[in-house]
């Protein structure tokens, strides 16, 4: 009866020591196996293992659905072929916008150029207007200086002296007033001119938001980066 148990708990101990090796053994082959899966998912080998090479992931560097796709599974492509193409309609609109506001600033642009040019040649007439009231100006000085020392001779009357001080008065406000116009036209310009300034710069960051916009929108085409 005792070698009987001794025998018993012999095959007990045999029989928990096989499961432990099976148990080892399956472990041990699925880390393999899942060592070979991962390597299989990132290379490729020949039938003669000689040639081996490493798949190029291929990512998009802008986001949205796909549109179309024109490759197959494990298909040979050249590089620079078209591989992906994902629905642009978003990138298009903001293509758009860019280019719409862009030409906005154009236009603006051309608006002030023909202002600023109109308010230079107003200076011009300006100057034109301060030369000539300057000129009626000296002469109807003159002509208070003379009938002047005639009213002190009693040459000519009160009423004739204040008749060319009249004159005289009406010329010199007309002088300032061509004086200030000028001034006026001068600040204009300058004006004007400082809204160019300040609008050139926003056609500038129109023209890279344009830029922008077509890059984004280039970037919906996935083409293939390599041969192979």
């Amino acid at each position: 009866m005792k070698q009987k148990n001794k025998n018993s708990k012999s095959s007990a101990i045999i029989s928990k020591i096989t499961t432990w090796v099976v148990i080892v053994i399956a472990v041990v082959a699925i880390i393999y196996f899942v060592k070979y899966l991962m390597y299989s998912s990132n290379y490729e080998d020949t039938n003669d293992a000689q040639v081996e090479s490493f798949i190029n992931p291929v990512s998009a560097r802008a986001g949205g659905f796909i549109k179309t796709v024109l490759f197959e599974e494990h298909q040979k492509v050249k590089q620079g072929d078209t591989l992906v193409i994902l629905d642009d309609r978003e990138y298009l609109q903001k293509v758009k916008e860019a280019e719409a506001m862009l030409e906005d600033t154009k236009a603006q642009q051309e608006i002030l150029t023909a202002g600023i040019h109109s308010a230079e040649t107003s200076t011009l007439i300006n100057q034109d207007q301060i030369n000539a009231a300057k000129a009626t100006l000296w002469q109807q000085e003159q002509d208070v200086k003379r009938f002047k020392n005639l009213l002190e001779e009693e040459a000519v009357t009160l009423a004739d002296y204040e008749q060319v001080k009249t004159r005289y008065d009406v010329a010199k406000n007309n002088y300032n007033a061509t004086i200030n116009g000028l001034k006026t036209g001068n600040a204009k310009v300058r004006e004007l001119q400082a809204k160019y300034s300040s609008l050139f710069a926003a056609r500038k960051r129109a023209e890279a938001l344009v830029d922008l916009a077509r890059l984004n929108l280039s970037y919906t085409v996935i083409t293939s980066p390599y041969n192979g």
